[in-house]
């Protein structure tokens, strides 16, 4: 077979196939681009293609592992990056202008943005109390807003369209100043669509900044510059970033940046600038505060642990400081005054409080453990769940007993008491990584994505777009078996087909409907197989391990 001088074909055959496989990848996201307006905000939902666009997604899903695994028998080369990276680039043009898919998150970022602009907390009203301009008020700042409201269609439909209304903004300081830099060069009375255009451009250059800390890291560990693929083309971020624009790729950014300048320059005088990073990253959104252990176990053994516990004590000053105007800013269910308190079905909770202690979705390891803890009185409309093996008396007397003890909601307990094991696990997990990582500080990317993975799999809100936290260091895993993950994710919008198509009515015979069924069933086919796989493989490893240590004591 005859090799072309820039690498990037170990053959002419070869050569043809990864060109047919990449043209294809960029027609598929021009369909999908295509269809895209017909997920509208108002578009009837029993009329959108999602089954369609979800199959388009798998294909390119398989189309994109494929053309890893042939870039990964090429010689590597620098050229190979850059042309993976201008592909990337063509691929997030395709879709930047597309219509969000079942996607209603990008609405509140823009909103946050308008209220950073007028100079109020965003952490403040919930944008309910704004839109119900008929209530009285003589709060200034509700005033204010009211007012930008009425005169500005555009800002009026983005208000109309903010998911939630009732709760205020969950989103941490650090992406609020993103959302406001977007508000800030958005022309004034521009549509909504320019207005989800524009703030996408601001995530995008957030993801396509992140896969160039992805390359630098792939260089400094000695990987392929093919593992590129694994973010630049993958087809879960190209859906979660360039099309519905979630907030996500700017945490993952901050998170490499502090990954890269720990791993590359740990020495002392580089405290500061890991520690800034760190707490930019936590400041986010919050998911980078699981990694700080494992950060500060590596760069304790390159300074030592006197300036390893240094860097912590940076990192959490810079991190109060970064999101002290989340807990400074009272929402105004709290507040003192004239200003009428929104009533909802929420009651007192509010923004980040309501996620963590209710929000559940797309889980299967949290929502197993919650269903064995929780009475069947708390489920009266629930059929029987196979996989629910604690007895009923026990469920009972447990909760009972818990009630009375912690003085919380009976019907809230299970959740609290699934997050407390759930938790406990995650604990056990992170003190042995960051132990590995403190030992071994040339696996710490390995570690990075083993605590982001485990992070996401014991969590009751196992979005899609959380996974990609991990996906940016996945060419670090262990095993190839975690590639499979970011298609699988894609099951997750199965959830709002069987909620169009059958929300009152019974699925394949079974006595579940609607989301029912995706929740107590559909969630074991998603991850019931991977996780027993990598159950097998990791028990395979374990025995092998075992033998390897024996046979050494026996030579010994």
């Amino acid at each position: 077979m005859l090799t072309r001088p820039d690498g990037l074909t170990a053959g002419y055959a070869s050569g043809r196939l990864l060109v047919m496989l990449v043209l294809l990848q960029l027609a598929i996201y021009g369909v999908i681009a295509w269809l895209s307006p017909q997920f509208d905000f108002y578009a009837i939902e029993h009329d959108r293609p999602l089954l369609l666009v979800l199959s388009l997604f798998l294909i390119n899903f398989a189309l994109h592992l494929s053309s890893l695994a042939i870039l990964l028998r090429f010689p590597d080369s620098r050229r190979m990056g850059w042309r993976i990276t201008l592909l990337a680039l063509a691929m997030r043009m395709i879709l930047i202008g597309s219509t969000p898919i079942q996607e209603v998150d990008i609405y509140r970022y823009i909103w946050d943005g308008i209220v950073m602009k007028q100079g109020i907390s965003p952490f403040r009203y919930p944008p309910l109390a704004i839109a119900d301009s008929e209530e009285p008020t003589s709060n200034s700042q509700l005033v204010r807003l009211r007012a930008v409201v009425a005169r500005d269609n555009g800002i009026r439909e983005t208000l109309h369209r903010v998911h939630f209304p009732q709760i205020t903004t969950v989103y941490p300081s650090v992406s609020q100043f993103v959302f406001a830099a977007a508000a800030f060069i958005t022309p004034e009375n521009s549509s909504v669509s320019i207005r989800v255009l524009i703030m996408k451009c601001w995530i995008v250059a957030f993801d396509i900044a992140s896969l160039g800390l992805i390359w630098m890291l792939l260089h400094q560990f000695g990987k392929h510059t093919a593992w590129l693929i694994t973010w630049g083309w993958s087809p879960l971020v190209l859906k979660e970033f360039a099309n519905s624009g979630h907030l996500d790729s700017i945490a993952v950014f901050f998170t490499l940046a502090a990954t890269c300048v720990l791993v590359i320059n740990p020495t002392r005088t580089r405290m500061w600038a890991i520690g800034s990073l760190m707490a930019f990253a936590v400041a986010s959104k919050l998911f980078p505060m699981v990694l700080l252990p494992v950060w500060i176990g590596t760069y304790a053994k390159h300074a030592g642990w006197i300036h390893g516990l240094q860097l912590g004590a940076v990192t959490i000053l810079a991190c109060f400081v970064l999101l002290l105007p989340m807990v400074w800013d009272l929402p105004i269910s709290q507040q003192n005054g004239d200003v009428t308190t929104v009533a909802t079905d929420q009651g007192s909770l509010h923004g980040l409080s309501t996620f963590l202690t209710r929000w559940e979705m797309n889980d299967l390891l949290f929502m197993v453990i919650q269903e064995n803890v929780r009475p069947a009185i708390q489920a009266p409309n629930h059929p029987p769940l196979w996989f629910v093996v604690v007895p009923e008396s026990w469920r009972h007397a447990a909760t009972s007993q818990l009630v009375t003890w912690s003085g919380q909601r009976e019907d809230q307990l299970p959740f609290l008491i699934a997050r407390t094991i759930t938790a406990a696990i995650f604990v056990a997990v992170l003190l042995w990584l960051t132990l590995r990582s403190a030992r071994e500080p040339h696996q710490m990317p390995q570690c990075v994505f083993l605590t982001l993975a485990w992070f996401w799999f014991l969590s009751p809100t196992q979005n899609p777009w959380y996974w990609c936290w991990a996906l940016a260091f996945v060419p670090f895993a262990n095993s190839r078996i975690w590639l499979a993950v970011s298609g699988l994710g894609f099951i997750y919008y199965l959830r709002f087909w069987f909620l169009y198509h059958s929300a009152d009515a019974e699925v394949f015979g079974t006595s579940f409907s609607g989301t029912d069924f995706f929740d107590f069933l559909v969630v074991w086919l998603e991850f019931g197989p991977f996780l027993f796989v990598l159950g097998i493989k990791m028990l395979w490893n374990s025995c092998s391990d075992a033998k390897h240590v024996k046979a050494g004591l026996k030579c010994c």
